[in-house]
């Protein structure tokens, strides 16, 4: 069979649409997509390939990659995170990804992207691994259970809107991206990396992720970058002089909303650990492997420094 590759532009999104609907057999957020792949304001935007089944125009397969600002050893650079990889059942085991993954990487160079990383599912990982990417850590992540009354437990049974209003709570703590101070956003638990690669919280970057349904939340030990899946809290970051103690007002605002569950991850294992040795009860544990391919940088030094909010499905 033939296939035809196309560049990525905003004008095939619902191509992409068609592809990722057969791939996971569900009905796609088409606005939550809509908004994960606008990344101008990085300037640029997603980079990436659709292959099409060259006899009748049918979306087979797509690749892309969203380009994030970073910094490498405290300059700025423009590199992506890889996400979203789809092939259409009916076009599997053709060699689609292979192809898509490798124009990609070239188009990444000559845009100018000088590091990619993902945190692929299992099904992708092999093909990643055959590709060149260096396995380079496993994301460690820390989770504790609140302990929430019985009067919660039943709400919780009884409504079937309890996780939506839930996330009304959060989203009526939350304050304006542009109303948070820039020297609250040097608080975060990037703030201690001057080598390796990092992404800023910038105020572009948080208001991107908004529109993913994040928020920040201000809290008596500072501000806390959080979102809700399902009813578990999910923490993006922490912004404060004493972070174990912001967890804490997390924590206990998590119990009084009854959440089931506070879940943290950050490449900072010390800090996870740390937590743990905090709250005895809380549960560590290792997910999705971080992967990265570096296509310009010296890879002496790119250890990628990471929070969950920098996942491209927080």
């Amino acid at each position: 069979m033939e296939y035809l590759f196309e560049k990525y532009n905003t004008d095939r999104f619902k191509d992409f649409v068609t592809i990722y609907e057969a791939a996971f057999r569900k009905e796609a957020e088409f606005e939550y997509l809509k908004s994960k792949f606008d990344t101008s304001y990085t300037g640029k935007e997603v980079i990436g390939y659709i292959a099409y089944n060259k006899k009748n125009m049918d979306p087979a397969a797509y690749y892309g990659v969203f380009p994030t600002l970073g910094t490498y050893n405290g300059n700025p650079i423009l590199f992506a995170q890889s996400g979203n990889t789809a092939t259409h059942p009916k076009y599997q085991k053709q060699g689609l990804f292979s192809k898509l993954h490798d124009k990609t990487m070239e188009l990444c160079h000559t845009e100018g992207i000088q590091f990619v990383f993902g945190f692929p599912n299992s099904n992708s990982y092999p093909g990643f691994i055959k590709f060149g990417w260096n396995h380079e850590s496993n994301t460690i992540i820390g989770a504790i259970r609140p302990k929430i009354s019985f009067f919660f437990k039943v709400r919780r049974r009884l409504s079937p809107d309890y996780a939506f209003n839930k996330r009304l709570e959060i989203k009526e703590r939350s304050i304006d991206i542009y109303d948070i101070a820039d020297e609250s956003l040097n608080l975060s638990l990037m703030a201690n990396y001057d080598t390796g690669v990092n992404i800023p919280r910038t105020k572009k970057y948080l208001e991107y992720k908004s529109r993913l349904g994040s928020f920040v939340i201000k809290l008596e030990n500072g501000l806390a970058w959080v979102t809700i899946k399902n009813s578990v809290l999910h923490i993006g970051d922490l912004f404060s002089n004493n972070p174990l103690q912001l967890f804490s007002n997390v924590f206990d605002l998590s119990k009084s909303l009854g959440f089931d569950s506070v879940k943290i991850n950050a490449s900072d294992r010390k800090f996870i650990e740390t937590l743990k040795d905090k709250y005895p009860r809380m549960k560590l544990s290792e997910s999705a492997p971080l992967i990265i391919n570096n296509i310009a940088l010296n890879s002496v030094d790119t250890k990628f420094h990471y929070t969950g909010g920098d996942f491209d499905f927080f």
